[in-house]
């Protein structure tokens, strides 16, 4: 990445792909994720990579329970102090099913992950305004209109506002 100015994706995982899922443990989720990120972050600084380059990815769903990727998902502003922009990559993962299931009893593999895009969706919207610049999704089409209209919201906002301000001082 430093030789060619590529951007880098730093992503944190808890153990190796194989059995990361068995017992991912954590005294404090969010602090330690952070504090490995800005140290892969710093080694790859010290290596020579652009700042401008470093994206960090908090690896919801590697290495975590449901409860470290709502901790991680919550703590995302703490996350965007690092000054880097944050990628995310929650579509259609089981922890979208296990918030459909909610406290109705069912069965999260009643949403298998075909059936998450609705909810992939809601949460791009929630965590883009959390601070996340980078979404890895499966429906981009649907995702780009999402933060489309968030964008829009947005001018409008400003765009209502300083006529609002102007209107009073005429």
């Amino acid at each position: 990445a430093a030789s060619t100015g590529a951007p880098l994706v730093l992503m944190h995982m808890q153990g190796e792909p194989g059995h990361m899922q068995q017992a991912p443990q954590y005294e404090d989720c969010l602090g330690q994720v952070t504090a490995e990120l800005q140290t892969q972050a710093l080694r790859a600084l010290e290596a020579g990579v652009d700042p401008a380059q470093i994206l960090l990815d908090p690896g919801i769903g590697f290495g975590k329970t449901h409860a470290h990727n709502l901790e991680l998902l919550q703590g995302l502003p703490a996350l965007g102090r690092l000054g880097y922009p944050i990628l995310l990559g929650v579509s259609r993962k089981s922890l979208l099913a296990t918030l459909l299931v909610g406290r109705s009893g069912q069965d999260p593999q009643d949403w298998p992950p075909e059936s998450r895009d609705v909810a992939t969706l809601a949460l791009t919207a929630w965590t883009h305004d959390k601070g996340v610049s980078v979404h890895r999704v499966h429906d981009v089409r649907y995702a780009r209109q999402v933060l489309d209209v968030l964008a829009g919201i947005a001018f409008e906002k400003r765009t209502l506002g300083s006529t609002e301000a102007s209107d009073k001082t005429t």
